[in-house]
């Protein structure tokens, strides 16, 4: 390969790995955000969603 074309890779390699160190500390961020919000972060569809209310029945665990 000519030297052109290693620093072109080299420099495409670069940015790449920029672009994905940004993109996973903004996921972080918008992770954080949610869990501080009280969500719940669905990694596979990306989303926060807010987890249903208190279940309606609830065993006494604490029996005396």
């Amino acid at each position: 390969m000519s030297g052109r074309v290693r620093w072109a890779v080299a420099a495409l390699t670069v940015v790449m790995l920029a672009g994905l160190i940004f993109w996973q500390r903004t996921r972080g961020r918008i992770v954080a955000d949610c869990v501080a919000r009280g969500g719940v972060w669905n990694g596979p569809t990306s989303r926060c969603i807010q987890p249903p209310g208190p279940p309606i029945l609830q065993r006494d665990l604490r029996r005396s």
